[in-house]
């Protein structure tokens, strides 16, 4: 998605990352890619699998292998306005959870989450975590 490549940019931009694991629905030649994030994405550095996040078999698979990782950023969410409890619960929080236990299972230091802030209500008054 938007956030996502625009990291992955930064993150090559800066060297910052010797290796970066993209797991995400689209393959990168149907992402609608710049060619400027085309070149990122083709970089050696930059492996790509494709996978549902939403399915815990497709986590395990873009785990796949005895690589330690460092960080783990998870920006895989769904934000369509108007989803119902259950497609929120599959798309945002279960993504976040298996996400997250798959990390802590290959020894991650660092997970970091993105979410959506449309889990707020709407108006002025500051929300509460």
């Amino acid at each position: 998605g938007f956030i996502g490549r625009h990291l992955v940019k930064y993150l090559m931009d800066k060297k910052l990352a010797s290796k970066i694991r993209v797991a995400d629905k689209a393959l990168p030649q149907t992402a609608y890619l710049s060619k400027e994030f085309k070149a990122y994405f083709a970089d050696k550095a930059v492996e790509h699998k494709q996978a549902n996040l939403s399915n815990p078999s497709h986590v395990k698979r873009a785990f796949k292998d005895d690589a330690k990782y460092d960080w783990v950023i998870n920006c895989a969410a769904e934000t369509r306005i108007g989803q119902d409890e259950n497609q929120y619960k599959q798309m945002v929080l279960n993504i976040s959870v298996n996400c997250a236990k798959e990390a802590a299972a290959h020894g991650c230091e660092k997970y970091i989450e993105f979410s959506t802030a449309r889990c707020y209500a709407a108006g002025k008054k500051s929300s509460k975590e």
